[in-house]
């Protein structure tokens, strides 16, 4: 059964030093575990997006709270972001890019494990962001609930002061089968573009 609920999360863009990306993947999984494993008593769910082709460098993490206090304390740091930084900070090439935001969260069945998803950012035309948000609940309500058998979450990055008409999805599947082409070939898609199309300023989607 989907649900809908507010989180609190970030999308974080870390760039990696030459030949230290599976090293700097192995530390996220570790830290993930242990953000995941009680210690984070309101952490409810991290993905790593691994390297595109064309960015090879580039390594991004969602991660999700229950609210902005418990991200507060995790960010403050607490014992377990510090143990990562201490140990990946090194292999870093710079400082890592935050995007810090109130998230709406769609989950069906999410599990451990190798997934397939997509990042999309959206940019709607000025006004239509409350329109926009009842097509983009009833396209992912749509996704999980049963009528896309493999689809595991999705959660929207809510705007913010700096870019008030900027939304990002995160969404994401079992398999790539099962993204394209199952979801892309949807009639759910179709609903959603059809109706939300007209309130696009741009669309950008990057698969992982």
């Amino acid at each position: 059964m989907s649900m809908n609920d507010s989180r609190y999360g970030i999308i974080a863009e870390l760039k990696i030093q030459d030949g230290k990306m599976e090293e700097v993947i192995g530390l996220a999984q570790g830290h993930f575990k242990r953000q995941l494993d009680g210690r984070e008593p309101n952490a409810t769910g991290a993905a790593i997006l691994k390297p595109l082709a064309d960015e090879p460098n580039m390594l991004r993490f969602w991660e999700q709270w229950k609210t902005k206090e418990d991200y507060d304390v995790h960010a403050a740091p607490n014992d377990n972001l510090k143990v990562f930084f201490d140990s990946a900070g090194p292999h870093l090439d710079g400082a890592p890019n935050l995007i810090v935001t109130p998230m709406e969260h769609f989950e069906k069945q999410a599990t451990p494990g190798q997934k397939y998803g997509i990042l999309v950012e959206v940019t709607v035309k000025d006004g239509k962001m409350e329109d926009f948000m009842k097509l983009a609940r009833e396209h992912f309500q749509r996704q999980l609930d049963g009528r896309e058998v493999n689809a595991t979450l999705a959660s929207i990055s809510m705007p913010n002061s700096e870019h008030p008409n900027t939304l990002l999805f995160f969404e994401q599947w079992e398999t790539q089968a099962d993204y394209d082409p199952a979801h892309t070939g949807s009639e759910n898609l179709k609903v959603f573009f059809g109706a939300a199309e007209c309130l696009f300023a741009d669309v950008s989607l990057k698969e992982f």
